[in-house]
């Protein structure tokens, strides 16, 4: 009678260990092979609450998710702010999905007006996109098509040349 306890435990043990294991590799797989081919049609919110759909625009769109208590997202809003080139190509979105408190406060600190900073709420884009490393950028043409994403802190020349190569193609 014991022996069969321990050989049903030890199969459930062994269950539990092959399904951890599989989730982890299926999360590392989907991080690793990111894809999606357009932006999708999500509405989000301005820090006032009201809504704002990112998908009208007739420049490519850059979409750089951030937090505000990572240092490289405000070194990568600080660079895109100093640098008035990257509007001529796109028009750049800074979205968070913390509390909307978070997101006033980096708005206050950063006023710009070529820079549209917004709330997930719901994170519907956050998962859509697979974000999970901060500043994550990703890169759209005007016809919403998908063009790369990068992770980590991004010059704005790197960002630029994406855009400016997917133009010329």
């Amino acid at each position: 009678m014991k022996r069969k306890i321990y050989i049903i435990i030890s199969v459930l043990i062994l269950f539990c260990v092959c399904g951890m294991l599989w989730y982890i590799v299926k999360k590392q797989y989907q991080r690793e092979h990111f894809y999606i081919e357009s932006l999708p049609d999500f509405t989000l919110y301005k820090s006032n609450g009201y809504p704002y759909n990112i998908t009208n625009t007739f420049k490519a769109t850059v979409i750089v998710y951030f937090k505000s208590d990572c240092q490289y997202c405000l070194n990568e809003i600080t660079q895109i702010s100093d640098n008035d080139n990257i509007f001529e190509y796109a028009q750049v979105y800074f979205i968070t999905a913390e509390p909307i408190e978070y997101l006033k406060d980096i708005e206050s600190n950063f006023f710009l007006s070529q820079i549209t900073f917004l709330h997930d709420r719901e994170k519907y884009l956050h998962n859509a996109l697979s974000v999970t490393n901060y500043p994550s950028v990703y890169l759209f043409t005007s016809g919403r098509k998908f063009i790369k994403r990068l992770t980590g802190f991004v010059s704005v020349e790197k960002i630029i040349s994406h855009l400016a190569n997917e133009q010329i193609d």
